[in-house]
């Protein structure tokens, strides 16, 4: 399954999308095809741009170590023609309210419940090395952050209570694909991974939805996260 999940969104992924989302009038690019609200299609009315902070796991240009980039990106926030509902339209790579970019976080998941040999610690700082947070130019000191195994955790806990996400999808892709490997008893781990029933329970269905938007991404026109993805869960 790890190699079927996106690889981590790169600074260069970020500015292409900036690129294109500023843009003006129907010229920006936009990623929804229907209306959240009212469920019609598209074209929309712009609205408005903003923009947030997204962080990034790569690796340094100098170290060649892993590193987590603070980086900006503009989302832009659209008008239905026809129900007038306002809705802000994400990339692939963004989730509503997750500071980290998606795919990142995603591609350490499925590293973590496919490999019986990671741990949590592993996955963050893989080969050894300390995950840190780059210090930005003309910071007055030295950014000493780093990634914390917790957050691994947090995106496993997350992504296996998308309960209602993952019962809607799993027939949603055998419908559309028959030869998906894609099957609601998928889902066994290494028994050192887990040591209570709630827990397995939980990492099981996070490898059961990772395996699910593996298969999502390639035979349907829209990216299941974030369009399924919930506003709640980690940061």
């Amino acid at each position: 399954m790890s190699n079927k999940v996106s690889v981590p969104t790169s600074q260069r992924e970020v500015e292409d999308h900036n690129l294109a989302v500023r843009r003006r009038g129907t010229d920006r690019v936009w990623y929804r095809s229907s209306c959240p609200r009212c469920r019609e299609p598209g074209p929309f009315a712009p609205y408005e741009l903003r923009r947030r902070g997204l962080r990034l796991v790569d690796k340094d240009a100098v170290l060649n170590a892993p590193c987590v980039t603070c980086t900006t990106i503009w989302l832009a926030r659209w008008q239905c023609r026809k129900c007038d509902c306002v809705f802000t339209d994400y990339p692939a790579f963004v989730l509503p309210y997750k500071r980290y970019a998606g795919f990142t976080l995603l591609h350490k998941a499925a590293l973590y419940l496919e490999d019986a040999q990671q741990t949590y610690r592993k996955t963050t700082g893989p080969q050894g090395w300390t995950t840190g947070y780059v210090t930005p130019p003309g910071a007055p000191a030295i950014v000493e952050r780093k990634l914390d195994h917790s957050t691994i955790w947090r995106m496993l806990g997350w992504l296996g209570s998308e309960v209602a996400a993952l019962l809607a999808g799993i027939p949603v892709i055998q419908d559309g694909s028959p030869r998906s490997t894609c099957h609601p008893l998928l889902g066994t781990l290494a028994p050192h991974k887990f040591r209570s029933p709630e827990r397995e329970r939980v990492l099981c269905q996070a490898r059961q939805l990772l395996d699910l938007i593996a298969n999502r991404e390639n035979p349907f026109p829209e990216k299941f996260l974030p369009r399924n993805a919930t506003r709640s869960g980690f940061g």
